[in-house]
């Protein structure tokens, strides 16, 4: 979870501890995507998303009237343990199979007393006929925990993942996760989020890279064990003096170009562990294998500065951005203490390399206070994908008090008084979904 007073509050993982004061691979290359595109009209199979969500043939974001698709308290896979959240989710259409498929970050633990004390990350997956109503796999598709030499040990989140046509059977998706390890790095007050790569047969279950085939085999890192370790903040910045490390999460992976691309929430701190101008905002790495990544020189990306949480959409010759920015005064005027937004802000590229926001004042997406799915306010991380129907579809956080299951909580600000003070009320947290075409 976020921390109530932080440093830099831009990240939209969600483990902390609460209570807290290739150059040449394409890049400039006109956008030519491998997953961009459906046929004009829907297979016939196709559900009517119109109906079932309630929306029109509307140039406006609407909200699906199902919503919440998802709610957390939900009973996990371990025994009397529950799931607590469905957060920064990557979601995709696979034409083959006829399914949306998505993946997930989830908070694990016991009861909400015990959440600062005793919690896991897993990312879990799930599939859909239409996108809206979703069968959840029990068993997670990745967890942390494993050894506590891992870079990983305390969180394995924020999980980006695409299909690879003609890669070997075992490595048909790929993952690229956030992960860190408390106990070993701390970067301004927060995990030391790094970011590692994982891959999969089916989608359903993912295999981290061995420690051989790590970048990072037999070079010096903070870790005693580097199994799927695949960047590192202290490479991302190549046009930065003295950086020493830093934070590097909440990655969104794409193919185009005829590379992969990864755009992700950056940071850099000196060897005293102090922030480094210019260094908060969005970066790029680029790659043809999917495990060894070049930073891009000028990262972060300049008309990002500030930005995080980053997730794209491909269509024809155009890269649109939608992302999270929030000010402290922003921040104040949400219920919710954690990874808090008020909506997401939208930027385009015709090269990936440079990008132009829509806006400087105006987002693109709004939370809507008096919707008792998000009442609480939203959380950064989004996932925007086009589906064979013709909707964009935008799958979103939210903090809501529309259900309340025994014993729930959602952790918000009491603004009663002169200081503002963590306290936690019954609600859920929400996998939430807006359309528009």
């Amino acid at each position: 979870m976020a921390r109530g007073v932080q440093p830099v509050r831009w990240m939209r993982p969600i483990v902390v501890v609460l209570y807290m004061a290739v150059a040449g691979c394409g890049g400039n290359d006109a956008v030519e995507t491998t997953d961009a595109g459906f046929d004009a009209a829907p297979p016939a199979d196709a559900p009517d998303l119109a109906a079932t969500c309630g929306v029109t043939a509307s140039g406006v974001w609407q909200r699906c009237q199902a919503n919440p698709l998802i709610e957390g308290m939900r009973p996990a896979a371990d025994a009397g343990k529950v799931e607590w959240t469905q957060a920064d989710p990557t979601v995709l259409y696979d034409p083959q199979d006829h399914l949306w498929k998505a993946w997930w970050s989830t908070v694990v633990f016991t009861d909400c007393s015990q959440l600062t004390a005793n919690h896991e990350l897993q990312i879990k997956y799930a599939e859909s006929d239409d996108g809206v109503s979703w069968r959840i796999q029990t068993e997670p598709a990745m967890r942390s925990h494993r050894d506590p030499g891992d870079w990983d040990y305390s969180t394995a989140e924020t999980p980006t993942v695409i299909q690879v046509p003609g890669a070997a059977p075992d490595r048909r998706y790929a993952m690229v996760y956030a992960g860190g390890n408390d106990a070993v790095l701390k970067v301004l007050g927060q995990t030391g989020w790094q970011l590692g790569v994982a891959f999969s047969a089916d989608g359903k279950r993912f295999t981290r890279i061995s420690a051989a085939e790590s970048p990072y085999a037999g070079r010096a890192t903070p870790f005693a064990r580097i199994e799927g370790l695949a960047l590192l903040a202290a490479d991302v910045f190549p046009g930065v003096a003295n950086v020493d490390h830093g934070i590097v999460a909440d990655p969104e992976l794409i193919a185009y170009g005829g590379a992969f691309h990864l755009y992700f929430s950056s940071v850099a701190v000196d060897a005293s562990g102090a922030y480094l101008a210019n260094t908060y905002g969005i970066s790029h790495a680029i790659s043809t294998d999917l495990v060894h990544w070049t930073a891009t020189a000028g990262n972060p990306i300049p008309a990002l500065y500030g930005g995080g949480q980053p997730t794209l959409l491909a269509d024809g010759q155009q890269l649109t951005m939608y992302f999270g920015q929030d000010s402290d005064t922003d921040r104040a005027a949400i219920p919710s203490a954690l990874f808090s937004t008020l909506g997401f802000w939208k930027a385009t590229s015709s090269d990936g390399a440079t990008w132009t926001r829509s806006s400087t004042t105006t987002r693109d997406f709004t939370w809507l206070a008096s919707d008792s799915s998000e009442d609480l306010g939203l959380i950064n991380g989004a996932a925007v994908a086009r589906g064979p129907d013709g909707f964009v579809r935008l799958y979103y956080g939210g903090w809501g008090t529309k259900h309340q299951p025994p014993s729930s909580c959602v952790f918000v600000w009491d603004r009663s008084g002169s200081t503002p003070q963590l306290t936690s009320v019954p609600g859920t947290h929400n996998l939430l979904l807006a359309l528009r075409r």
